[in-house]
């Protein structure tokens, strides 16, 4: 056989694998480019970190967060600076800096007045913040080391775990002093406040839960747990959320009667922990030996369905249901991580909340970061299909041309 008609052979061979290598690449490209579509419109339900914000300023230590949902701002207590970072939402940029009192170890919002109160641990005080203005407009002094702080918006009434004085400081939020004292059984750590059934819930050290009544000011039940470190409140559901660190479990208490309904298993060392009314899902931030955690637990079957990484040491939790994002303060490193969990939800159902009227403010947009998980539009998708139909027929023409020459 002659050399010539095998070298020719071998130079279609040659031309007949570009060809068919760069159809394809060219058809590949075009699947990837049109299967980009559909991931974006496909994104996850699961919550995902979208941001870390770093306080920065030296060693601050985040033992506390809250958020006024209505005016989507974030709230650090930054126990060794003395001071309250101001976080805007949309951008995660700290817009202020607050000085309050000595050690702050906790925070809450009044979205009603829109008052933020302080729980100064080192200097037995609540400071209290105007949100409008970022103002120190109060100083309250409380019990002995207060921990916890917890507002009620329906009365106006703020309350403050005191650890070392085992009692409960109760203020009146209009004329910011305190009415009345209400002893505890031991060591009091957090507390967390039913607005609907004006009930107020207060973790102690001696293995269980003071239930008070806001009305009198009174403990009028008390539950058991193990080594309670969080607790959290469901208004919508009246289901009470505490975290049991030493046995790794979240105990969900019925709130009507006081009763444990079921028992999570929130493995290792379940820490403090919020709830949002408008998903029933409560967070509950996870101290483990090799990785720092968020559990998110579905509030319908009480089970956890997600776990999502963050930083160092999470400390305290809070949610904002407009948006849908859960804020993170991460103890150990100083950051707040910043959770999404989609779709952002519709206004719940299914239960009533007493609310009082609320101060004017635009409720915030979602940033883009937000709405990832969106559709796209009729046009993209048109526009998609038009792109790889026109990438295979130059893939053909292209083929043709090389292959058959």
């Amino acid at each position: 056989m002659s050399p010539i008609p095998v070298q020719l052979s071998r130079k279609r061979s040659a031309k007949t694998c570009r060809a068919i290598f760069l159809l394809a690449v060219l058809v590949s490209s075009g699947i990837v480019m049109f299967g980009t579509q559909f991931h974006t419109a496909r994104a996850t339900n699961g919550p995902s970190v979208i941001a870390t914000i770093q306080l920065g300023g030296g060693r601050r230590q985040i033992d506390g967060i809250a958020v006024n949902r209505l005016t989507n701002r974030v709230y650090t207590a930054n126990f060794y600076s003395g001071d309250v970072s101001v976080i805007d939402g949309r951008t995660n940029d700290i817009v202020a800096t607050v000085p309050v009192g000595s050690n702050p170890f906790d925070v809450a919002v009044n979205t009603a007045t829109n008052r933020v109160y302080v729980a100064n641990a080192g200097s037995n005080t609540v400071s209290v913040i105007d949100g409008g203005s970022n103002a120190l407009v109060a100083t309250v002094p409380v019990g002995l080391d207060p921990w916890g702080v917890a507002v009620d918006p329906v009365s106006n009434r703020i309350y403050t775990a005191n650890w070392i004085s085992a009692d409960i400081s109760v203020i009146d939020g209009t004329t910011n002093s305190v009415v009345a004292t209400v002893p505890t059984g031991s060591h009091t750590i957090y507390v967390a406040v039913n607005p609907s059934t004006n009930r107020i819930y207060a973790i102690e050290e001696n293995m269980h839960v003071s239930v008070v009544d806001g009305a009198t000011n009174s403990v009028v039940a008390a539950f058991s747990s193990t080594y309670p470190t969080g607790v959290a409140v469901n208004p919508v559901t009246n289901h009470v959320y505490v975290s049991n660190q030493s046995i790794n479990t979240v105990s969900i208490i019925d709130g009507a009667s006081n009763t444990s309904i079921a028992t999570v298993p929130a493995d290792p060392f379940p820490y403090r922990l919020a709830a949002n009314p408008d998903t029933n899902r409560i967070y509950v931030g996870s101290n483990g030996d090799t990785s720092d955690s968020v559990l998110v637990i579905d509030g319908s079957t009480n089970s956890v369905v997600a776990s999502v990484l963050v930083g160092y040491v999470p400390s305290a939790v809070a949610v904002d249901p407009t948006t849908n994002r859960i804020y993170i303060a991460n103890a150990g490193d100083d950051t707040v991580s910043v959770i999404q969990d989609s779709p952002i939800p519709p206004p719940a159902v299914g239960g009533t909340i007493k609310l009082p009227p609320t101060i004017t403010t635009a409720q915030s947009a979602p940033s883009a970061g937000s709405l990832s998980h969106l559709p796209p539009t009729p046009a993209a998708l048109a526009g998609s299909v038009v792109g790889l139909l026109l990438i295979v027929v130059a893939s053909v023409r292209f083929a043709r041309r090389h292959w058959l020459r």
